[in-house]
């Protein structure tokens, strides 16, 4: 599993109605659980986000982005969400 940040309304609205929700190819994602706690304290409207798991692959299921951290990659495929 990885990370990614996600708007917790929708997110969480859909999770409760067992809704699959996804992560589209080119999102952004995280290495590491600490990593992306990191950049969600850092956004002005950070309280409007949560952490989110990732079902998919650091190594296999992400690529590297322009101007990004070395903890932080795009996904090379969508993947689902899940609730930490």
């Amino acid at each position: 599993m990885i990370y990614t940040l996600g708007k917790c309304e929708p997110y969480d609205r859909a999770i409760e109605r067992h809704t699959a929700v996804t992560k589209l190819v080119g999102g952004t994602v995280f290495q590491t659980l600490e990593a992306a706690e990191t950049a969600r304290s850092a956004m002005k409207d950070g309280n409007l986000y949560k952490v989110y798991k990732v079902d998919a692959d650091w190594h296999r299921d992400t690529c590297e982005c322009i101007n990004r951290r070395p903890d932080v990659r795009c996904l090379n495929r969508s993947a689902r969400l899940y609730p930490l």
